[in-house]
């Protein structure tokens, strides 16, 4: 009786945000398949739905940051609030020291405000994403088809060795049920019905 050959892992050093160019996800308005994809130009990723035309803006929130010194004594100024919805060039603090109030120039960090949505989802506007299906459970979830393929060649793999020496790769990170022998053909017949999936 001849053996079985091994198969080995050849997808290369891939990290998730490799495959994030394109994402597939449903649709909020009519449920179908829809794509966050990445404009080409600004480097902004877009929601367009190709059957109800839906669109979505991206919803910003802030936090307003100031660490500065005072200009009239010289005392450090610190001041952090959260989830600011519009940014102004300049805001008014009462220094704790002098009690004069000043002039500040404040810095912003961004976030996207993402809805609670139930199932894996997407991180630029928190849709939910087409290609997931539950596996016991677990959640077993592609961002797209290339994705997808990726994933199916690493279960098929018998032989999987480490991709890159200096970081780790998106198949590194996998959880355990995707990583683990046993759920071999379980997992490949699961991702097949997801690339069938309308």
């Amino acid at each position: 009786m001849e053996a079985k050959k091994a198969v080995r892992f050849q997808g290369g050093p891939r990290t998730l945000y490799s495959f994030t160019d394109t994402l597939l996800v449903e649709c909020p308005s009519c449920r179908s398949r829809a794509e966050v994809h990445k404009n080409p130009v600004s480097g902004q990723h877009e929601f367009r739905c190709c059957n109800c035309y839906h669109t979505i803006g991206r919803e910003l929130k802030h936090t307003l940051s100031v660490n500065q010194y005072c200009p009239d004594c010289g005392y450090r100024v610190e001041v952090h609030i959260p989830s600011i919805r519009h940014q102004t060039s300049f805001i008014r603090l009462k220094c704790s020291a002098c009690n004069n109030t000043n002039k500040f120039r404040p810095t912003y960090e961004s976030i996207a405000v993402h809805l609670k949505r139930d199932g894996e989802t997407e991180p630029y506007f928190g849709l939910r994403l087409w290609l997931q299906t539950s596996f016991g459970s677990d959640s077993l979830w592609a961002y797209n088809y290339e994705h997808l393929q990726h994933l199916k060649e690493y279960i098929q793999a018998t032989l999987r060795q480490r991709q890159a020496p200096d970081f780790s790769t998106m198949v590194e990170r996998l959880p355990t049920f995707i990583k683990s022998a046993k759920n071999r053909v379980a997992l490949l017949a699961a991702l097949n019905k997801l690339v069938l999936k309308k």
